[in-house]
């Protein structure tokens, strides 16, 4: 896909994309006609949700940037069709976990009070996870490669250190493991914090808001108390996320032109001129540099 070139929207809403989408509208559907009040639980598969939409997109249509010649396998934030895989099955799940509480208030409503603790404990796990998952096999996917067959650069889940090619870039093993470390801890963080405000909650030594169930009113029960550290668990990991991905994109697109020229020295000369014209539409620092 040229500078003038833009895509439609049959292009984006291809046949998985909308396949997931309603898949997710109808689970949607089915926890809303439940009678919810508040909509704070929704947020979280629909923030999960959010971020498979956005790696479908970019998974499904990325190969558009280049020229009908690519010879390149560009994962610059890893294998999107995994990371969409991965958030779109957390959302699902998610949602699922809502109707079933919701149910529950609705037929066992006397037993939601005891059990509510371990639902948020386990709603806020599985949100929380959908975010470290995505880099538990980071550096296996990113990097960019020239590879040996053309037919490969449309394989969504090629392992670019595994295919046969030339990693002309890839993200350091060192940088790795700092990314997995911090990753882990901020995930682990979350959820103590989690168990943490909800032991404070139950003794009611925090401040707190009530969320008000499909059930509520039913025998009597009463609205369910949660602290306030749902919100900053709720926009936390997305907001890391975002920033671990854009630091790897940075990290995987900035290459020495001297390291270039070491790696594709042995090609001919018209598949060194395809890789420029690809890096070029790439990284527009390569544009200075247009002559071999």
């Amino acid at each position: 896909m040229s500078e003038e070139n833009y895509l439609t929207i049959r292009q984006i809403f291809n046949e998985t994309l909308i396949r997931d989408v309603i898949l997710f509208i109808s689970l949607f559907i089915f926890c809303i006609a439940q009678n919810w009040n508040n909509i704070l639980l929704f947020v979280f598969p629909l923030i999960s949700f959010g971020f498979a939409l956005f790696f479908r997109i970019i998974g499904t249509n990325k190969w558009r940037i280049f020229s009908k010649e690519n010879l390149l396998l560009y994962n610059p934030i890893g294998s999107e069709k995994r990371h969409a895989n991965r958030f779109r099955f957390i959302s699902i799940f998610l949602l699922i976990l809502i109707f079933w509480y919701g149910a529950e208030s609705l037929y066992h409503p006397q037993l939601v009070d005891n059990y509510f603790p371990f639902f948020v404990l386990f709603f806020i796990f599985a949100y929380s996870f959908g975010f470290f998952w995505i880099f538990i096999d980071l550096w296996k996917f990113s990097g960019i490669k020239l590879i040996d067959e053309e037919k490969e650069i449309f394989e969504e889940s090629s392992d670019i250190i595994n295919k046969n090619g030339t990693l002309l870039s890839y993200l350091n093993l060192n940088a790795y493991k700092y990314i997995s470390i911090i990753n882990l801890f901020l995930f682990f963080l979350m959820n103590i914090l989690n168990i943490i405000f909800n032991v404070f909650n139950l003794i009611h030594f925090v401040p707190e808001f009530y969320i008000s169930l499909p059930g509520t009113g039913i025998e009597g029960s009463l609205p369910i108390n949660v602290s306030f550290v749902l919100y900053v668990i709720l926009i936390f990991p997305p907001i890391s996320t975002i920033i671990t991905l854009f630091y790897v994109y940075r990290s995987i697109n900035y290459f020495s032109r001297e390291d270039l020229n070491k790696s594709i020295e042995h090609l001919p000369i018209e598949i060194q001129k395809q890789v420029f014209e690809n890096l070029q539409l790439l990284n527009k620092k390569l544009n200075k540099h247009k002559n071999l």
